[in-house]
């Protein structure tokens, strides 16, 4: 019987069938192969078997049974024991078994002739069964009959049953038992799957039903099964599978508990996938879209493809998961074919990825455009599922195939891609045509990127560092590092020629770690050569916030090479700041307590408001150099009078950027400017000009300008 704690089935032999089976089999996916585990299951005993009565009425074999052989294969005294007794029952222990615990209950025809019998068994003893549970004993039997009655006419042919799912659900709906099976069917290991709820393997139309089910099932006086049924299931990959269930319900300690048995049908089973067709959104798929790309083509017609991709549609899925990730995505697959009334065909190319295809009469390029806001209109309007309000938006890439000497499919897809790229690189909610500049900015951001990783490979960075000074007095206070690239054939590179395409590759991550590793060392050697308290600004990656081990990075970096955390100021920019993420603020204040400078990049120039220094702990802003250099604006003034007056109320720094002459470093110290940085005091330079820098003296009061 089910004792006080969450069943957890033994794990089940290789074959469940018995050695009657080789004689006569039960059905395909019959009701009785089901009984048998579910039996085991509900009883929690390592043994349960569904024997038959022979024709001649001899002692009744078993036919099907799962568990450890080796436990107890029920004798044949006890199998006639429980075919030939009235009613469900349970058997005083010992006699001629040696079993501790055996019941079961005979199974009968619906005419009320005798079939077999059920049985559960284990070596040791247990309390008596509870009334509720010798009534599920004789439900269970009742099940049973539908396939012992088929199997009396069916030919023999040995079968073995493949390995079915087993999960158990407590009374909160939350998974508490998974099996191997049910890793293999679902994809989830039992480490990720205990513990969530049941909807994790729901499709989410059949959710409410469900929980409706289950909710009938705990109101119910006794335990009982559920005659197996067909339904749908979800995978982790997001594709549903067809499956037949069989639920069985009880209750331990007053709280409902669940027990299910899944076995995944065939594919004729559920009816085959229509080819070309998306299994998730019904649209078609990228086969199918080359396909009528290469019609088009073919019949001499000019096609369009839109191409459009969900902005936001990683952080769903990362913040609610992939199943509300999936709502998403077939809400948006109607909406653009909604919003498409027939002009053209939508396809789903792969994870948010949707493109358009307008042929003949349809493809023109200023319909397309018109097109193109109208469909990311749709998908920025709410999405409702359930009780949540989701938002998204969207980015679309236009390509034009021309009917004669246009680009091939695979060509017009990544003439659109490279469309989308742009429309994306320009913030959310924008469309981009495709132009041939595209193509060849995107070739040499390839050559680029191909030759940054050959960079890293042969120690071709180096460190530069341009000086920091106190306005007042001219004395060098710090110097910040920037990278430079020794390129075998175009020479030494500043930032410009690859930033970019370095912050986004996945070398960001551990060059941003050699500059931070490299800087820390040379100021720390500095500071020991001089007796200076020298500090240096490292400009940190936004991917380098991304991984967890960041703090632990900067640590590492302060204590291998001896530069105390005052000495250290990491650089960040406004794209990192408008995260506003907790991930992300909370290693920054960490870093800021332990005494790490914070400076705010070129703050002023872009988006960022006033109002995220609440939030974010900062310690210092740079002035960007757009706004030193503007001479005697009093737009610009204001602006740098603006920033000095907030800074001074949130107790930060100021150092301003591009001073290149004695008027400027003059204006920005009587704006309270006390530090500055630019060609004024020096240009970038490497770690040895810098060292000689430091022992040269300055070149007139008040100014240290050194070039």
């Amino acid at each position: 019987m089910p004792r006080e704690h969450a069943p957890r089935p033994a794990a089940p032999s290789d074959s469940t069938t018995g050695p009657g089976a080789l004689d006569g089999t039960l059905p395909v996916q019959s009701p009785s192969e089901r009984v048998v585990r579910l039996a085991q299951l509900a009883f929690d005993v390592p043994f349960a078997c569904i024997a038959r009565c022979a024709e001649d009425g001899g002692a009744p074999e078993v036919l099907l049974r799962t568990g450890s052989p080796d436990c107890a294969v029920a004798a044949p005294g006890t199998l006639e024991a429980l075919a030939r007794a009235g009613a469900p029952c349970e058997l005083p222990p010992g006699s001629d078994t040696g079993l501790g615990f055996a019941a079961g209950a005979p199974v009968r025809d619906s005419a009320g002739r005798l079939l077999g019998c059920l049985c559960v068994a284990a070596p040791g003893t247990r309390a008596t069964l509870p009334a509720t549970h010798v009534a599920l004993l004789g439900e269970l039997a009742a099940l049973a009959a539908e396939g012992l009655a088929g199997a009396r006419s069916t030919a023999a042919t040995p079968r073995a049953v493949p390995g079915d799912a087993v999960l158990c659900a407590d009374h909160t709906n939350r998974i508490i038992d998974w099996n191997a099976a049910a890793e293999r069917m679902f994809g989830y290991s039992a480490a990720e799957a205990l513990g969530q709820p049941l909807d994790l393997i729901i499709p989410q139309r059949l959710q409410e039903r469900h929980r409706h089910g289950l909710d009938r099932r705990a109101d119910a006086a006794a335990p009982r099964l559920s005659r197996p049924m067909r339904t749908m299931a979800r995978h982790r990959d997001g594709r549903e599978l067809p499956v037949e269930i069989s639920l069985n319900g009880w209750r331990q300690g007053g709280a409902p508990m669940f027990g299910a048995l899944l076995r995944e049908l065939s594919p004729l089973a559920a009816g085959p996938p229509a080819p070309g067709r998306d299994a998730l959104t019904g649209l078609e798929d990228r086969a199918a879209l080359r396909a009528r790309l290469s019609g088009a083509a073919g019949a001499g017609h000019r096609a369009l493809l839109l191409l459009l991709d969900i902005d936001g549609f990683k952080d769903v899925n990362t913040m609610r998961g992939h199943r509300i990730g999936d709502e998403v995505l077939q809400v948006v697959a109607r909406r653009l074919v909604d919003a498409l009334r027939a002009q053209g065909s939508v396809a789903r190319l792969g994870s948010d990825e949707f493109a358009i295809c307008l042929e003949g009469a349809e493809a023109d390029l200023s319909r397309a455009a018109e097109l193109a806001d109208a469909l990311i209109a749709a998908v920025r309007e709410p999405i409702r599922l359930g009780k949540d309000i989701l938002h998204v938006g969207a980015n679309v890439g236009i390509a034009d195939a021309e009917p004669e000497g246009g680009p091939g499919p695979d060509e017009l897809i990544g003439n659109a891609d490279l469309a989308l790229l742009r429309a994306k690189t320009s913030g959310a909610n924008n469309t981009r045509i495709f132009t041939q500049d595209l193509r060849l900015s995107a070739r040499r951001r390839s050559a680029i990127s191909s030759g940054l990783r050959q960079a890293w490979e042969q120690g071709e960075f180096e460190l530069f560092y341009q000086p920091q000074v106190r306005l007042r007095d001219g004395e060098i206070t710090g110097a910040e590092a920037l990278i430079r690239w020794h390129h075998p054939e175009r020479g030494l590179l500043s930032p410009p020629a690859f930033i970019t395409v370095l912050e986004s590759d996945s070398l960001a991550i551990p060059v941003g770690e050699w500059v931070l590793r490299t800087a820390c060392a040379q100021a720390a050697a500095w500071r020991r050569d001089t007796g200076r308290a020298l500090r240096v600004g490292v400009n940190v990656f936004a991917s380098q916030f991304n991984t967890r081990n960041f703090v632990a990075t900067v640590d590492r970096a302060l204590s291998d090479s001896g530069l105390p955390p005052e000495a250290l100021e990491l650089e960040i920019t406004e794209k990192v700041m408008l995260t506003n993420d907790a991930a992300l603020i909370a290693p920054l204040q960490y870093l800021r307590a332990r005494g790490v400078g914070i400076a705010f990049d070129d703050f002023g120039t872009g988006f960022a408001s006033f109002s995220m220094l609440k939030h974010f702990p900062a310690s210092r802003l740079k002035i960007d150099r757009s706004f030193v250099g503007a001479g005697d604006s009093p737009h610009d003034l204001a602006i740098i009078d603006a920033v000095t007056r907030l800074a001074a109320g949130f107790n930060l720094g100021v150092i301003a950027e591009g001073v290149e002459t004695l008027e400027q470093a003059g204006r920005m110290r009587r704006q309270a400017c006390e530090e500055g940085q630019g060609f004024l005091f020096g240009q970038p330079m490497p770690a040895a000009a810098f060292a000689a820098l430091l022992e040269a003296p300055a070149s007139q009061p008040g100014f240290a300008t050194r070039h």
